[in-house]
């Protein structure tokens, strides 16, 4: 439905976007300077696991409980992509993205991540 697709704003917040159901996208800004300072060799892309947790907010969330918040099919969680470090998971698309990397109204420079789901 047209309810499942969010949109994460540079914030790390999710806001609806039901105008555009047939290219779902989500999208988020990193920090630059964060994640320059990250070594290159620790950001890699895997799908969930089990306990997966992510801290948004403040708070250490399941990734989980996160997903099925939003009303996810459990056939697309599996199929999107997080960003991760040796920490955990920096961004996770449709929900958002960890405190730490997230980009401010004070980052002149910042990385824009976009996921396009293929709905065909």
């Amino acid at each position: 439905t047209a309810e499942l697709y969010e949109r994460a704003t540079c914030d790390g917040s999710v806001s609806k976007n039901p105008q555009n159901i047939y290219k779902p996208f989500t999208q988020a800004s990193l920090s630059f300077a964060t994640m320059t300072a990250c070594a290159t060799d620790a950001l890699h892309w895997r799908c969930r696991r089990p306990g997966d947790v992510l801290l948004l907010r403040g708070m250490h969330r399941s990734l989980r409980k996160l997903q099925n918040e939003c009303a996810m099919p459990t056939a697309l969680r599996d199929r999107l992509p997080l960003l991760c470090d040796g920490e955990g998971i920096v961004w996770a698309p449709f929900i958002g993205v960890r405190d730490s990397f997230a980009a401010t109204g004070h980052d002149k420079e910042r990385y824009t991540l976009t996921v396009t789901i293929d709905t065909q």
